[in-house]
C-alpha cells in the first residue's frame, strides 16, 4: 500500500458509537503520538453533519484534528478519504442504507476498512460483489467489529485452544449462553434491524437466505451440518435452566461458522454452534422467559411495510442517540 496521509479515518464520528471511539482515540494518540499509548498515529474524523463534525473537534479539544464531511451513499465523498487513509474504521449504520458505496471505494483505493454492520442480506451482497477485487487489491473488509460478533469469534477460538490443549482434540459442538439483565440497542443498530425485515418482507428468496445457518459462508460451502438457531424456550439439562434465543445469535452464529469455513473447518467437518440467552429455572423465569420471547418473535416478525409495522417501528431509538 502507498503511503497515506491518515493511518485511521473514523467515518461516523458523530453518531452514538462514533463519539466515544474519537475520544478513545484523542485520549490514546492525541495528535500525532502525543496520547496514553506514546505511539503516533495519524487520524481524522468523518460524518454527515459538518455542525457536529466540528462541535466534536472542539469538545476533544485539537485545533489540527482533520475533519471531512462525508454524507451518506456519496461515492465521491467515499472516493476522497478512501484513498487519503490506510484503514477507515466505520461506525455508521445501517450498512445497507449508507456504507454499499465506502465498501466500493475502499476496495478500489486498496484500503482496509472495518465496520459494526450485522445485516445479513447487505454483507452477504457485499461478499458476492466484492469479495474477488479485494482479495485480487489485497484489501481487508472486516464487518461485524461490536458486540455482533468479536465476543462470540474470541470465545470459540479461545475455546478451542484450551480444549485441544487440555483433552487432545477441539470441541465438536459449541452452545454459548448469554447472561444478562436488560438489553438496549442504539438507533443504528435498530434501523439496522429494521432493514433486515424489510428486506425480507419484500423479497421471498431474501428470507431463505438469512434462514440458511450458512448463509454467510464462502459460496461453494453453503451448507453443513444440521444446526438451526434457537427460536423458542426450551430446557437445558446440561446446564439445569432455561434457554432462550439470544437476539444477536442469527448473526453471530453465521460469522463463527463463515470464519471456521475460512479457516478451513480446523475444528472439523461435523462442528456445529448456537447462541442462547439464560433464562434461569424455576416457574417464574419460564414464564418471564416466554413472554420476552413471545415479544421479540412478535417485534421481528412485523413486516415494517405495513402500517401496524410502521407504528411499531416508530416507537424505537432514532439513529445517533442509543443507551449510556
Amino acid at each position: 500500500m502507498r503511503e497515506r496521509e491518515f493511518d485511521v479515518i473514523l467515518w461516523g464520528a458523530t453518531g452514538h458509537t462514533g463519539r466515544p471511539a474519537a475520544r478513545y482515540l484523542h485520549r490514546q494518540y492525541g495528535g500525532n503520538g502525543r496520547g496514553e499509548s506514546g505511539r503516533p498515529l495519524r487520524w481524522a474524523i468523518a460524518g454527515r453533519d459538518a455542525a457536529k463534525l466540528q462541535a466534536l473537534k472542539a469538545e476533544i479539544g485539537d485545533p489540527l484534528l482533520a475533519v471531512f464531511v462525508v454524507p451518506g451513499a456519496d461515492r465521491a465523498a467515499a472516493d476522497h478519504i478512501a484513498a487519503r487513509a490506510r484503514v477507515i474504521v466505520s461506525t455508521v449504520a445501517p450498512g445497507a442504507r449508507y456504507a454499499t458505496e465506502m465498501v466500493e471505494a475502499c476496495v478500489a483505493h486498496g484500503t482496509h476498512m472495518a465496520d459494526l454492520c450485522g445485516e445479513l442480506h447487505w454483507l452477504r451482497r457485499m461478499m458476492d460483489t466484492h469479495d474477488a477485487q479485494a482479495r485480487a487489491n489485497r484489501v481487508k473488509i472486516v464487518n461485524c467489529c461490536g458486540l455482533d460478533s468479536i465476543p462470540s469469534e474470541y470465545l470459540v477460538h479461545h475455546m478451542q485452544q484450551v480444549a485441544r490443549e487440555t483433552f487432545g482434540e477441539y470441541c465438536s459442538h459449541i452452545l454459548n449462553c448469554f447472561s444478562y439483565g436488560r438489553i438496549a440497542v442504539s438507533g443504528g443498530s435498530f434501523a439496522s434491524g429494521k432493514g433486515v425485515m424489510e428486506a425480507v418482507a419484500t423479497d421471498p428468496l431474501m428470507s431463505e437466505m438469512i434462514a440458511n445457518p450458512y448463509s454467510l459462508n464462502p459460496p461453494h460451502q453453503l451448507a453443513g451440518p444440521q444446526c438451526p438457531d434457537l427460536d423458542r424456550l426450551r430446557f437445558d439439562a446440561d446446564l439445569g435452566q432455561w434457554i432462550m434465543p439470544f437476539p444477536l445469535g442469527q448473526i453471530n452464529a453465521r460469522v463463527v461458522r463463515r470464519s471456521h469455513a475460512l479457516l478451513g473447518r480446523p475444528w472439523g467437518e461435523d462442528f456445529t454452534y448456537m447462541e442462547a440467552k439464560l433464562a434461569g429455572n424455576g416457574v417464574l423465569n419460564r414464564l418471564k422467559a416466554q413472554l420476552e420471547t413471545r415479544l421479540t418473535r412478535w417485534f421481528v416478525e412485523a413486516n415494517p411495510t405495513t402500517l401496524g409495522g410502521r407504528m411499531l417501528h416508530a416507537l424505537g431509538p432514532k439513529e445517533g442517540s442509543g443507551p449510556s
